[in-house]
């Protein structure tokens, strides 16, 4: 059942018992499209039949949610992106940031403000039921939340422009661009909602965000790694796939030797952010006579160098097995990897938009 049919049915409930109910022979004229009572300048409606009230009920609500529903294909299609780059050997993955689930929530939100308007009894076994949205209610709803974008919109810009370090522009453009990306979905349900289809469109363009956040990054943003463990060259490469997973393409990579990890020496240069990152894979015993067991452990700490500001940390710990001991430690590796790349991804996430982490972590040090 896809996101908008959840929707659906769980409005349906609201509505099945509002509405008035004609049984009249006489079919009410907004059965055949046209109505004196909801006039369409006035509401967007759907209609829906079926065997029971019930059944009328949440067709009637779908045909209204089909109207948002072309806009909601339309706008999920809409992909935040950062041009991929290479720096000597290194590629950095293409970032992707799919709006879909973004546009069905927030459009999913204004069919709550669908009620059922009036329903007819046919006959013992068929029922028509009339939805609508009120126009002019979902258009006041809809302006006061595209001007509450555009107030945070601005805020974001004017961080993202003249932020006291380049961290913090860089979460002002990063914030900027989702609430764009946000402000669009409302302003093409706005469209839907106006009989004459006019939007109000925003003062910025993304592209133009996009293109600043691209030179800040690529003239700027230098990441220092400072590795230690066994699996130094593993874990780089998961550090920098987290980083281009989010979007952090860096201008320049500097690597501390392991033995200045904690004092590092005048050679390395300045950074805007400092990875520190630890990896252990070691065998473990464990009572199984076909399979043989290793344990990896990874902890990754974030710190913002500029400002001396400890953006977050996080230990991943797991167990893999396989009936080869080096096949046991190659899926390990791998699995050490996509943890410390999605890790990443969270705690960047977390810090431009506040958002959870979603990761399973520990709070215990990697084993020594």
């Amino acid at each position: 059942m896809t996101a908008l049919a959840i929707m659906v049915a769980g409005i349906v409930l609201a509505g099945m018992m509002s509405g008035c109910l004609h049984t009249d022979p006489a079919a009410p004229d907004w059965i055949s499209g046209q109505s004196k009572t909801y006039p369409n300048a006035r509401y967007l409606l759907g209609i829906g039949e079926g065997p029971t009230r019930a059944v009328a009920v949440e067709r009637a609500y779908a045909a209204v949610a089909k109207v948002f529903q072309t806009t909601v294909q339309a706008r999920s299609t809409d992909v935040e992106s950062y041009t991929s780059t290479q720096q000597g050997s290194t590629e950095y993955p293409v970032h992707t940031l799919s709006v879909e689930h973004e546009v069905r929530l927030k459009t999913n939100k204004m069919l709550e403000n669908v009620t059922v308007l009036e329903a007819w009894q046919q006959d013992d076994d068929h029922y028509v039921v009339l939805a609508g949205l009120d126009r002019h209610q979902a258009e006041r709803i809809l302006l006061d939340r595209l001007a509450d974008y555009d107030r945070s919109i601005d805020q974001a810009i004017h961080e993202a422009r003249t932020g006291a370090t380049l961290l913090k522009r860089i979460r002002g453009y990063r914030r900027a661009l989702r609430m764009l990306a946000d402000r669009a979905m409302a302003d093409a349900d706005l469209r839907v909602v106006r009989v004459d289809g006019r939007g109000v469109p925003s003062g910025y363009a993304s592209g133009q965000l996009r293109k600043e956040l691209e030179a800040l990054l690529s003239e700027r943003f230098v990441v220092q790694l400072a590795l230690t463990g066994e699996w130094p060259t593993q874990l780089k490469r998961a550090i920098l796939d987290g980083l281009g997973q989010a979007g952090l393409i860096p201008a320049k990579i500097a690597i501390a030797p392991q033995k200045h990890v904690n004092s590092l020496p005048r050679s390395v240069p300045p950074a805007n952010l400092r990875i520190a990152g630890n990896a252990r894979v070691w065998d473990v015993t464990m009572p199984d006579p076909l399979f043989r067991y290793v344990r990896w452990c990874a902890e990754i700490e974030v710190s913002a160098s500029d400002a001396q500001h400890l953006l977050g940390a996080f230990v991943r710990s797991e167990r893999e097995g396989h009936i080869t001991i080096q096949e046991a430690r190659d899926r390990a590796v791998r699995a050490m990897q996509a943890a410390v790349s999605t890790g990443l991804v969270e705690l960047f996430n977390s810090y431009f938009f506040d958002e959870v982490p979603r990761g399973i972590a520990t709070t215990q040090a990697c084993p020594k």
